[in-house]
């Protein structure tokens, strides 16, 4: 049963690995956020359940809002199947630009991505319904999927798709081993930085 299956909280902690060779100290923690009693989409449990199996990785599962699991520690959120601006829209002013900074929009609706969520909010980045649908059966010249800033794709090599807007692009990687593998060294990235800028 993978990490997220039934959304119970459950904690993998796993050796390191990204693209490339990132140095040996990198972990990514990751929380994975459901508000209510919503159904999950299986194809987003298993995409989850299969980040949570990256070397590197560590995820929780919480059954809580945004606005709780925004006092955890994690480097980033994943929400999937709640409206992602609904539940940032209930964080406190002071912290909700902070919050939507580490806010991971899972199974998004692809034409609302670029300017309703990611240029709005300033998100990491997003992951829509259709590349998480056809994540198994991703091409071999290279995995794409992630609505990303532009800056981090370029630190990590990725190259810019059709789409795209001002800071955020359709991005595609010939190094990456899948879509999960290319998400968590784009988070990798996009979290040095955060921290560079900080």
């Amino acid at each position: 049963m993978g990490p997220c299956a039934g959304w119970e909280v459950e904690r993998t902690r796993l050796a390191v690995a990204s693209i490339g060779s990132p140095p040996a100290a990198q972990y990514l923690n990751l929380a994975i956020v459901r508000a209510g009693n919503e159904a999950t989409n299986d194809c987003v449990a298993a995409f989850v359940a299969a980040v949570g199996r990256v070397p590197g990785v560590n995820v929780v599962c919480r059954r809580e809002s945004l606005v709780e699991a925004a006092t955890h520690a994690a480097d980033f959120f994943f929400m999937a199947g709640s409206d992602c601006e609904v539940e940032l829209l209930g964080c406190a002013e002071c912290v909700r630009s902070d919050v939507a900074a580490r806010l991971v929009p899972m199974n998004a609706s692809r034409p609302r991505i670029f300017q309703k969520l990611l240029e709005r909010y300033s998100m990491p980045c997003a992951i829509d319904g259709m590349s998480i649908a056809e994540w198994g059966a991703e091409p071999a010249a290279g995995v794409a999927g992630i609505f990303g800033r532009k800056d981090v794709a370029r630190e990590i090599g990725a190259a810019q798709e059709f789409l795209s807007s001002e800071r955020y692009a359709y991005l595609k990687c010939s190094m990456a081993a899948d879509l999960p593998a290319f998400l968590v060294a784009y988070l990798l990235a996009a979290r040095r930085l955060q921290r560079a800028d900080s």
